[in-house]
C-alpha cells in the first residue's frame, strides 16, 4: 500500500517563520492568538503535525478539551494505516482516547459529528441522552396539497418547457463545460482520504504527550509511541546507515529513548490503581458473588496492562541498545541522551 508522506514543514526557514509567532503565543499563556495562528488555511489543505499539535495543546488549555481530543482523533487515527496487524476496530485500538470523547460528548455533538471527516462514530452511553437525539430530528412538515398550488406548478412547468428547449438548442456547448467541470470536483475531496503512516516525529510526538499528561492518558500515550517505534524500526533506521540521514538517526534515537521513559511511567500509573476486592472477604454473607467477580475483573485488566506496558519498555530498551551498538560500529556521531535509563 502506498503511503504518503505526514505534512510536514519543506525546511527550517519557513518551519521557524511559521511556528515562531506560535510558540511565542504559547509561552506568553495567549491561546487565543495561538488558535488564531493555527487555525486551518483552508478546508481542502491539511496542515503541518506541528501545527495541528500546538493547536491541540492550545485547545486545551483554552478549556475546549473535547475539541481538542477530537482534533488528536484526527490526527492519530483518521486515515492511518498501522504497522501491526491488529485486526480490532479503532474504537478498541484507541478505547482511552475514544472513550474519553464520549464521555465529553453530549446529544448535540452527536448530532454534528461528521463520521466521514474523521471517522469518528460517536455512540452514546446514557439511555437518557439516547432518547433525547429523537427531539433533535427535524419533523417532515406536510406538503401543500391545494389546487391553486398544483395549478401554479402546471403553469410554471409549462411555461418553462418552450425556455429550456430553446437553452438546449443554443447552450449546448456551455452545458457540456459543466458537466466536465462538476466530474473534476470529487477528485479534489478524494484527496481527504489519503492513506497515512503514524506519526514518527518526536518533537509532535513530545507535544501531543503534554496534552495528554494533562489529561492523565497514559495508555494513550503508551500506544501512540509504541506504533511509533514500531514504524521505525519497519524501516531499520536504528540498524542500517545507508540511506539515512543524521536528523532520521537522531530522531529515531529521541523517540526510542522517551519511549522507555512514556512505558516506565505507565507502569507506575497503571500499578497505583488500587481495587477493593482485597477489602472484601469470601466469608462475608452481604458481598454478592458478582460484586466479587467484577473486582477480580479489575484486578486482571490492571495485571494485563501492566504486562502489556512493561513488555513495550523491555522491547524499546533493546531496540536502544541495538542501536548504541550500531552506532558505535558504523562511527555514528549522535546526540548525547541519558545512559541513567539502564
Amino acid at each position: 500500500m502506498n503511503l504518503s508522506p505526514r505534512p510536514s514543514p519543506p525546511n527550517e526557514q519557513v518551519s521557524s517563520k511559521r511556528l515562531h509567532p506560535i510558540y511565542q503565543a504559547l509561552d506568553t499563556h495567549n491561546y487565543t492568538k495561538a488558535l488564531k495562528l493555527t487555525a486551518p488555511t483552508s478546508s481542502s489543505q491539511v496542515d503541518w503535525d506541528i501545527i495541528r499539535a500546538l493547536r491541540i495543546h492550545a485547545l486545551e488549555r483554552s478549556g475546549k478539551v473535547k475539541e481538542s481530543l477530537v482534533l488528536l482523533w484526527e490526527l492519530l487515527v483518521s486515515n492511518i494505516v498501522l504497522p501491526t496487524d491488529d485486526k480490532r476496530d479503532v474504537k478498541d485500538v484507541w478505547s482511552e482516547l475514544y472513550q474519553k470523547i464520549v464521555s465529553l460528548s453530549d446529544v448535540e455533538d452527536v448530532i454534528n459529528n461528521d463520521k466521514s471527516r474523521n471517522g469518528l462514530d460517536i455512540q452514546l452511553m446514557d439511555a437518557v441522552q439516547r432518547l433525547d437525539v429523537r427531539a433533535y430530528t427535524p419533523i417532515q412538515l406536510p406538503t401543500p396539497s391545494s389546487n391553486t398550488a398544483t395549478a401554479s406548478s402546471t403553469q410554471a412547468s409549462a411555461s418553462s418547457k418552450p425556455a429550456a428547449t430553446k437553452s438546449k438548442s443554443k447552450k449546448g456547448k456551455s452545458k457540456s463545460k459543466k458537466s466536465t467541470s462538476s466530474s473534476t470536483t470529487p477528485s479534489t475531496t478524494s484527496t481527504t482520504n489519503i492513506n497515512l503512516p503514524p506519526i514518527t516525529d518526536e518533537t509532535v510526538l513530545s507535544t501531543i504527550s503534554v496534552t495528554l499528561r494533562t489529561l492523565n492518558m497514559s495508555d494513550t500515550i503508551s500506544y501512540m509511541y509504541y506504533i511509533a517505534v514500531e514504524t521505525l524500526s519497519s524501516t531499520d533506521n536504528g540498524m542500517k546507515k545507508e540511506g539515512k540521514s543524521r536528523e532520521e538517526m537522531e530522531n529515531y534515537a529521541s523517540v526510542l529513548e522517551e519511549s522507555v521513559v512514556v512505558h516506565l511511567k505507565a507502569v507506575c500509573d497503571c500499578s497505583s490503581v488500587t481495587t477493593t476486592a482485597t477489602d472484601i472477604s469470601d466469608n462475608s454473607s452481604s458481598v454478592s458473588h458478582e460484586r466479587l467477580v467484577q473486582c477480580q475483573l479489575s484486578k486482571l485488566e490492571v495485571a494485563l496492562r501492566l504486562t502489556k506496558y512493561y513488555e513495550r519498555m523491555q522491547s524499546c530498551k533493546f531496540c536502544l541498545c541495538v542501536f548504541i551498538l550500531g552506532s558505535y560500529l558504523f562511527s555514528i556521531e549522535l546526540i548525547p541522551f541519558s545512559v541513567s535509563i539502564f
